[in-house]
C-alpha cells in the first residue's frame, strides 16, 4: 500500500462493509433485526481493544454505545463464540490479503510456486488456572511457565489468504501432551 489515502479506503471496506457481507455465512447473525451485527461487533471490539487492549465486556459496551449500539454487557459477553471467531478470521483474514493485493507483490515471480508462505508466532502467558489445558514449559520465575501458549499464523503471500491459525501447546509440554495421547490411544 503506498498512500495513506489507499490504506483508508481499504480498511473502510474491510471494517464497514466485508462483515456485512459475510455475518451471516460465518453464523454471527441469524436475523435481519439483529442490533449487534457484524459490522457494528467487528468496528466495536477494533475501538474497544485499541483504547484498552485487556478490556471488559462492560468496557466493550460502552464503546459499541459510541457507535450508536444500545446493548448490554451481558449481549457483548454472549455474542462471543464460534461464530464470532469466525468473523473475525474472515475480516482479518480479507484485511491482509486487500493490503498485500495493493502492494503490488510481483505476480510472475510467485507464478512458479504452488505457495509462497511467510509464517511467525508467539507465546503468551496464561492465568496459573489454565495450567491443565495450556501447561507451559519452565522459564526462571518462581512459578516458571505454569501456563503457557504458542500462537502462530501462516500466510500465503502468492494468492492472499491465511493458513494454519492456530494455538498449541508449547515446547517440552507439547510432546509429554503427545506422549500422553498415544498411551491413551488417541
Amino acid at each position: 500500500m503506498s498512500t495513506i489515502s489507499q490504506v483508508s479506503e481499504v480498511l473502510q471496506w474491510v471494517l464497514n462493509e466485508y462483515p456485512r457481507m459475510i455475518e451471516r455465512k460465518t453464523g454471527f447473525v441469524q436475523r435481519s433485526s439483529a442490533k449487534l451485527d457484524g459490522v457494528a461487533f467487528v468496528r466495536g471490539l477494533g475501538l474497544g481493544w485499541m483504547a484498552e487492549p485487556d478490556a471488559s465486556y462492560s468496557q466493550l459496551r460502552n464503546c459499541l454505545a459510541t457507535l450508536g449500539v444500545d446493548v448490554t454487557s451481558q449481549a457483548v459477553e454472549q455474542r462471543f463464540g464460534e461464530a464470532s471467531a469466525k468473523l473475525l478470521k474472515e475480516v482479518l483474514n480479507e484485511g491482509v490479503k486487500q493490503v498485500i493485493s495493493h502492494e503490488g507483490v510481483v505476480p510472475e515471480l510467485f507464478a512458479r510456486f504452488n505457495g509462497v508462505y511467510t509464517q511467525d508466532g508467539s507465546i503468551l502467558a496464561l492465568p496459573v488456572s489454565m495450567k491443565e489445558q495450556y501447561p507451559g514449559c519452565g522459564g526462571k520465575s518462581r512459578q516458571p511457565g505454569l501456563s503457557r501458549l504458542r500462537l502462530e499464523v501462516r500466510y500465503e503471500l502468492s494468492h492472499g489468504g491465511m493458513s494454519g491459525i492456530g494455538a498449541n501447546l508449547v515446547g517440552r509440554e507439547r510432546y509429554k501432551a503427545n506422549e500422553r495421547r498415544k498411551r491413551a490411544g488417541k
